[in-house]
């Protein structure tokens, strides 16, 4: 019998069926120094019994077929010589593993890097989409990679700001880096059809200027949808805020009679689904 044990003494390793020798081995030696299983690397353990030479390879795996973790191990061969008595020989080993870097990147038609995503690919034989086009802020494509179990990546149509791209033509690609190795990319085109317009796109906020003593300022954006979340905040030339509030919704009034002669700035944020905007704007106040 053959099993492979970590450092800590647990099994990770062990054939379903005995290995078959001609004669009884009395040493056993591993051939080569540490192996690196990422590269497809394995030891081969050379047993020698009575002029008999077999071997024993390992490629670093645990029983359930995954690569064990870089360290030392014992590799323990138990069989029984012709009186019966049980004979026990150890060889140990080391692993070495390569760390797999992996990423997605998305690139417009123009070459230009708008969005990118570290992932824990182990695992790349492909690249598919969920859907070849995608409507910023409405639909997005789900990027995975063809192995069965390996992460998946969704893309909003976002860039790495957070704000929508332009509608056009991009491409996806997926790369496996292995230091010592070829990379490994595979790459598809999405067609982004229409981006959403931007929650703030029509912003009217008036009467501007404001005039008498009572006056009051609406704020109308007529773009945001009703679970649209708004900020607002007015501040003095100096920065300093005088009056904030927050609404959901696509109108918001702001009571002014207190406010005095001047200008002041409108800082309007709005953040709808995946998608949020920013505007400032000058308002007088005329009394």
């Amino acid at each position: 019998m053959v099993k492979v044990f970590n450092s800590a003494g647990e099994q990770v390793y062990g054939p379903a069926q005995p290995l078959m020798f001609y004669e009884t081995p009395y040493s056993a030696v591993a051939l080569g120094g540490p192996f690196v299983p990422d590269l497809g690397g394995q030891v081969a353990i050379q047993l020698v019994g009575a002029g008999q030479y077999d071997q024993f390879a390992w490629a670093g795996q645990g029983d359930g077929g995954q690569l064990v973790a870089g360290g030392t191990y014992m590799v323990v061969f138990q069989t029984k010589d012709g009186t019966g008595a049980t004979v026990s020989l150890q060889v140990a080993v080391t692993v070495l593993r390569q760390q797999v870097q992996s990423s997605v990147t998305i690139y417009n038609s123009a070459g230009e890097l708008v969005r990118h995503f570290s992932t824990g690919l182990s695992i790349l034989n492909g690249l598919t989409l969920s859907s070849n086009s995608l409507v910023v802020g409405h639909s997005g494509v789900t990027i995975t990679t063809g192995a069965v179990g390996s992460p998946t990546v969704a893309w909003d149509g976002l860039n790495d700001a957070g704000q929508p791209v332009a509608a056009g033509l991009y491409d996806i690609k997926v790369t496996k880096t292995l230091p010592g190795a070829a990379d490994t990319q595979y790459s598809a085109w999405v067609q982004v059809l229409k981006a959403a317009g931007s929650p703030l796109d029509g912003l009217v906020a008036g009467p501007n200027p404001l005039r008498g003593p009572a006056a009051a300022l609406t704020l109308k954006l007529p773009n945001l949808s009703p679970q649209g979340q708004v900020k607002v905040g007015l501040y003095t030339l100096a920065g300093e805020l005088v009056y904030g509030n927050s609404m959901i919704g696509g109108t918001l009034v702001l009571p002014m009679h207190d406010m005095a002669n001047g200008i002041y700035l409108l800082a309007v944020d709005a953040q709808d689904g995946a998608v949020s905007q920013r505007k400032v704007m000058k308002i007088a106040v005329v009394r």
